[in-house]
């Protein structure tokens, strides 16, 4: 059996913490806030532009484009932020798998 490095058994760590978070209440409750963060930058994004807006009108275009791109960056992030547990179990998996270990506490068995 082979030793996993010292990040590798960090991962195999985080992933059993991560696979006990997903499988939690609290968790479920999370995915539902991020994801009415995300159906709301969503909204800003789909909503027409109302060129008679006196605020949009005295904008430069640099500006008017940053506003739309700041909100496509927070949809990534919020995504990302639900994304990250699930890939470290994966990860975590993946490591232990091929290091032999048991994906509990990265130690070879």
């Amino acid at each position: 059996m082979v030793d996993l490095a010292e990040d590798e058994r960090q991962i195999v760590r985080q992933g059993r913490l991560f696979r006990e978070l997903l499988e939690s209440p609290g968790w479920k409750e999370y995915e539902k806030l991020i994801a009415s963060h995300i159906a709301s930058r969503q909204r800003e994004l789909d909503a027409p532009i109302l060129v008679k807006d006196e605020k949009f009108q005295m904008m430069d275009a640099g500006t008017k484009l940053a506003i739309g791109e700041s909100v496509k960056g927070a949809i990534i992030a919020l995504r990302l932020a639900l994304a990250i547990p699930a890939a470290t179990v994966e990860q975590a998996k993946e490591i232990a798998r091929a290091g032999g270990a048991d994906d509990d506490d990265g130690a070879a068995p």
